[in-house]
């Protein structure tokens, strides 16, 4: 349920200015550091004999940056009713594709 502010009933964010600038200094750092250590990894793995090993190191940097991402972007997004109903509606998703992968797994190893 959410009051007339679009917030949830009962729950307060109480950030002031400095605690924000701290949060998105810390992502930015995050991020960034993230991103160089992507690359770092992409391109010692791109000397891999193998091109499994760069692919699937490629793969996991992209969900490592997708995650420092929206990390990023849901802790800086200011509070809104949109913020709320985008960020939900994709963890529900993420939970449900995780069901159905799953459910298919197991009834398809009996068969």
């Amino acid at each position: 349920m959410a009051s007339s502010s679009c917030r949830p009933v009962g729950i307060t964010w109480e950030y002031d200015r400095v605690e924000l600038i701290a949060d998105g200094i810390v992502h930015a750092l995050g991020a960034s550091l993230g991103l160089a250590g992507a690359i770092a990894i992409v391109i010692l793995t791109a000397n891999s004999i193998r091109a499994a090993d760069t692919l699937s190191v490629v793969i996991y940097t992209i969900g490592l940056l997708t995650m420092l991402g929206f990390s990023a972007a849901y802790n800086l997004w200011p509070i809104s009713r949109a913020k709320l109903t985008f960020f939900i509606a994709a963890e529900i998703d993420g939970m449900v594709s995780t069901f159905r992968r799953h459910q298919f797994r197991t009834t398809c190893r009996g068969k």
